[in-house]
């Protein structure tokens, strides 16, 4: 973590001519890691991440954004995400580019219990917010922190999610 944080105080500090203005038209797609904090009633843990983002400006402050998750959980098993969020954006001219988003899609959540498969699909819906720290042209890194509340297995459960990842945004 502390390589993490001297790393992004690093980029910030390095990058204060990169272009952090994101514009209509512009497409921006993206990978990233992180870790999602399961709900108590689904498990204790704290597990690994990884997905992939792609998204379009409509305006310069709104945007779509469509992203597919996956992450290894107990019981040899798997939770994947796929989600359709709106994104706003607050365009501030810097190096940084802070943005809030919800989202609606799906959850699947898959266990293997003494050799026998089960799993479960739901509605999902998400809320969060983030940021772009431009580095270099159209690359950023992002960081983001939101909320999954989903309904597999017939137990409501909301689970934290944090993000790390790097995108980049092709321009008009």
């Amino acid at each position: 973590m502390k390589r993490f944080l001297s790393l992004l105080l690093l980029v910030v500090v390095l990058a204060p001519s990169a272009l952090a203005q994101v514009s209509r038209g512009d497409i921006e797609v993206g990978v990233d890691v992180g870790a999602v904090k399961f709900d108590s009633n689904v498990s204790d843990d704290t597990e690994p991440l990884a997905g992939l983002r792609a998204g379009w400006f409509l305006t310069d402050a709104f945007a779509l954004e469509l992203e597919a998750r996956r992450a290894e959980v107990i019981l040899n098993g798997e939770f994947q995400t796929v989600m359709l969020n709106a994104q706003y954006n607050f365009n501030s001219r810097s190096t940084v580019n802070p943005y809030v988003f919800a989202g609606l899609g799906g959850a699947n959540a898959e266990y293997e219990v003494l050799g026998v498969t089960v799993d479960d699909s739901s509605l999902a819906v998400s809320a969060g917010a983030g940021a772009r720290i431009f580095f270099a042209g159209g690359w950023a890194l992002r960081l983001q922190a939101g909320v999954l509340s989903e309904e597999t297995f017939d137990e409501r459960s909301t689970h934290g999610v944090f993000t790390a990842g790097v995108s980049y945004r092709f321009s008009r």
